[in-house]
């Protein structure tokens, strides 16, 4: 059975190797011209710029219907495999639009948006199903009997499917702009990224979903872009080396001094850090991706090959 193959197309040096060795310890060994190569089996990164028509900027994984698909710079790009299964190369497969502004697969949809609209994909292709609804935010709250949550720029609502139709509720906000990102904490209250120094709540209570913004003035005082995430059940918000949680009885924000104490490298860690099923830590610090071992008594650095660029979100 083919598990993964090595090629030129993932590193050019891969390209003339004269010789491999494989030790004892489980590491492979080749022999290029210029030099040696030690790799790692199974590998724990997959490159997959080689597959990708252009270099990117931004780049975002999505698994839908068993294929993979990447959010890259507002375009959809679609995995294209062998006979074999294996990955092979992405097809641009982008709705009509200037800008993808979300892609997302909720409960087996596959949707999109931009500045025209909400967009659904079936085996022929993409269907505008919203027009006017301008970059939508899917799936920010959990709303009991399936309907979809989103915000968007000037508004904010829920999307349900009746029958083969889409059906909008939507409530006017006007200075609502784009949203960036948004995760669940334990109580099932979304939180959303709404750029420099502004948050907002998103949450379903009698029926209906309510959508609470904070700022400055609700104790988030550091200028910058919060950047939120979620760690042991609670929203954390970071922006300038400061880490903040929300109290629901003050409503308000301050700074998670117990939690910093308990780990204090998050004073620092960017990139949106993420808890993996190993109770690994995974996140940016000065620009290097990090991963710590949570489960250890020190909260111990794991050691991880390094990759060539600064993660944003994990």
């Amino acid at each position: 059975r083919m598990v993964q193959v090595l090629e030129r197309t993932l590193d050019h040096r891969l390209a003339r190797v004269r010789k491999l060795c494989y030790s004892r310890n489980g590491v492979l060994w080749a022999l290029l011209n210029d030099g040696v190569a030690r790799i790692q089996f199974p590998s724990p990164v997959t490159n997959f710029d080689p597959l990708i028509p252009s270099g990117l900027k931004y780049a975002s994984p999505l698994r839908h219907d068993g294929l993979l698909w990447v959010f890259a710079d507002g375009r959809a790009l679609r995995g294209v495999y062998s006979r074999y299964n294996r990955l092979t190369g992405f097809v641009d497969e982008t709705p009509p639009g200037s800008y993808l502004f979300t892609l997302a697969d909720i409960d087996g949809m596959l949707l999109g948006a931009n500045e025209e609209g909400v967009f659904s994909h079936d085996t022929d292709g993409w269907h505008m199903v919203l027009p006017g609804i301008r970059n939508a935010r899917l799936g920010v709250a959990r709303a009991p009997d399936g309907a979809i949550c989103y915000v968007a720029r000037g508004e904010y609502g829920v999307i349900r499917k009746v029958g083969n139709e889409f059906v909008a509720e939507r409530n006017s906000l006007p200075g609502l702009g784009d949203s960036y990102g948004c995760v669940f904490d334990s109580k099932g209250a979304g939180w959303v990224e709404l750029g420099t120094s502004l948050v907002g709540r998103c949450t379903w209570s009698d029926g209906r979903l309510l959508l609470e913004t904070f700022g400055p003035s609700s104790g988030l005082d550091v200028n910058g872009w919060i950047e939120i995430y979620e760690f042991e059940g609670v929203a954390r918000f970071h922006v300038s080396g400061h880490l903040y949680r929300y109290d629901e009885e003050s409503h308000s924000f301050s700074e998670d001094q117990d939690l910093l104490r308990r780990l204090p490298q998050l004073a620092l860690a960017s990139g949106r850090p993420v808890t993996d099923s190993a109770g690994r830590l995974w996140c940016t610090v000065h620009g290097v991706l990090t991963v710590i071992d949570l489960k250890s008594p020190g909260k111990d650095t794991v050691d991880f090959p390094p990759i060539n660029f600064s993660p944003t979100s994990y």
